[in-house]
């Protein structure tokens, strides 16, 4: 999904950049050819030439930014449904043994952890978000079951932890 979404915003980007050299040489252009011309209308045509040139990577980057929502929107979506599973069979109560027999009967590869109590933990990774490129490359999502003392199972829900710097 990541690969996508970073494919799908650079066809756009190389958009807007074509639309840049496109608008630069018929600036160009149309300075040459009216050099001659009064200088009224080399203004005009210069401002033409611009306001285009504009209204071109506007549209490019609304384009872009849209493309950009829907993806997320899908990832979002795609989150919630493989995490539904993990929140509608395990009840809060089932002992650490039990939610590990769930797992290992669906295959699920899950990991051990504690919290900052020293409360048991699993996590399962459901999904990876691409992150923004400068701080954080990407996200791992997970379910985590968090656990009492005795082991009881306290809570099911979503985790996002980030590679970042």
């Amino acid at each position: 999904m990541g690969h996508r979404l970073v494919f799908v915003i650079e066809q756009e980007m190389n958009a807007a950049i074509l639309a840049v050299i496109l608008g630069l040489a018929v600036f160009f252009v149309a300075v040459k050819l009216l050099s001659r011309a009064q200088s009224t209308r080399v203004i005009v045509a210069c401002t033409l030439v611009l306001g285009l040139l504009v209204l071109c990577a506007w549209v490019c980057h609304r384009r872009a930014t849209e493309l950009k929502l829907q993806d997320a929107l899908k990832l979002e979506d795609d989150e919630r449904s493989a995490m539904a599973p993990y929140e509608t069979d395990l009840h809060t109560g089932m002992t650490k043994p039990e939610v590990e027999a769930y797992l290992a009967a669906r295959a699920v590869i899950y990991s051990n952890g504690h919290d900052p109590h020293g409360n048991p933990e699993l996590w399962v990774k459901i999904a990876e978000e691409p992150g923004d490129g400068f701080v954080c490359d990407r996200w791992a999502v997970y379910a985590q079951m968090n656990f009492n003392s005795v082991g009881a199972l306290l809570q099911t829900h979503m985790q996002k932890l980030g590679h970042c710097i």
